[in-house]
């Protein structure tokens, strides 16, 4: 979550399961509850995404999702959405896993 006041990204953890794993996973989730202030951002992501391997195998990592995310706080969703994409999929060499990514930002209401 990139917050506009500060500029910088607030990582909120959840836990995770399979999806699709199991019938029903309404036992293995728990509600939470995130203010948005005006001009906030939400980037929502599957483990795809920060386990993208390079060559090397190294991980793309949270904490290179994060640096673009406050490089382009302020921006619109989808261009925020765009350089997420462009720099996973330049830094991986293939891709073996899901990439899911919601970027949406609070403009009032």
């Amino acid at each position: 979550m990139w917050r506009k006041n500060t500029g910088k990204c607030e990582v909120v953890s959840t836990t995770g399961f399979w999806v699709g794993a199991v019938p029903s996973v309404r036992r293995m989730t728990q509600d939470a509850e995130i203010i948005l202030e005006l001009g906030d951002t939400l980037v929502l992501h599957t483990d795809g995404i920060t386990e993208a391997r390079n060559a090397r195998q190294e991980q793309f990592s949270e904490e290179r999702l994060v640096a673009i995310i406050e490089s382009k706080g302020g921006l619109a969703s989808h261009l925020i959405r765009d350089a997420i994409t462009e720099t996973v999929r330049g830094w991986t060499a293939s891709v073996d896993d899901d990439m899911t990514l919601l970027v949406v930002t609070y403009v009032g209401g």
